[in-house]
């Protein structure tokens, strides 16, 4: 009996630092998506780079920078994406819907002034928790590095402050990394027939060495 008691813990720690490792680890790939190689104009509802989508619902995504009559790009030489209108919102997701860890990108109003215009920024986790937050810009010209740093997330949004004057918005340098859950390892399923065998066995052999009660 003691033996079977024995054999059942050792197993069952086992698995549970199987399970452990499973659950708990991760990997990330990270990127900087940076909008190069675009020319200036509008885009639309919806642009694509690296594995990740940019949607605004008003088809008000546009382009600023090399190669347009739109010369409002915070840095110059390379390009930005942006929302120049008003009461609009653009939304950062996974292609598929997978995770993502948002650690920091590059903002300025619109059109490069000097204003420290306001901002509500929205950050959707897995699970289903969200964290909403109104960031208000230098006011200096050119662009300012925001450290987000969000981990799990599904998606952010950006658009005006609700409680302060509207105003658009650009950005660039968005540097994000895909999370990938580690699959469970191929023997784990081996694992558990294994214990449950164990524990079969065991059993059937406590039951034959007690015998059966007979009395006359």
């Amino acid at each position: 009996m003691r033996a079977l008691l024995f054999g059942m813990a050792a197993a069952t720690v086992c698995l549970a630092a199987t399970l452990s490792f499973v659950a708990g680890s991760s990997s990330a790939s990270a990127t900087t998506i940076t909008f190069d190689g675009l020319t200036a104009g509008p885009i639309g509802t919806t642009y694509v780079e690296k594995g990740y989508q940019f949607f605004n619902p008003d088809g008000d995504l546009f382009t600023w920078g090399v190669g347009g009559a739109n010369s409002f790009d915070q840095s110059a030489g390379s390009t930005t994406l942006a929302q120049p209108f008003d009461f609009t919102t653009t939304t950062m997701s996974r292609i598929g819907g997978g995770a993502f860890n948002f650690a920091s990108a590059d903002f300025a109003d619109a059109l490069n002034t000097d204003n420290n215009f306001t901002y509500q920024f929205v950050f959707n986790f897995v699970g289903g928790s969200s964290v909403t937050q109104i960031i208000m810009l230098d006011g200096d010209f050119g662009s300012q590095t925001l450290q987000f740093n969000y981990a799990n997330l599904l998606s952010v949004s950006w658009g005006n402050d609700p409680g302060n004057d509207p105003f658009g918005l650009q950005w660039d340098n968005v540097k994000v990394s895909a999370v990938a859950q580690t699959p469970i390892p191929a023997a784990l399923p081996l694992f558990i027939s294994a214990l449950g065998a164990l524990l079969f066995f065991g059993w059937r052999r406590q039951n034959e060495s007690t015998g059966p009660d007979i009395t006359a």
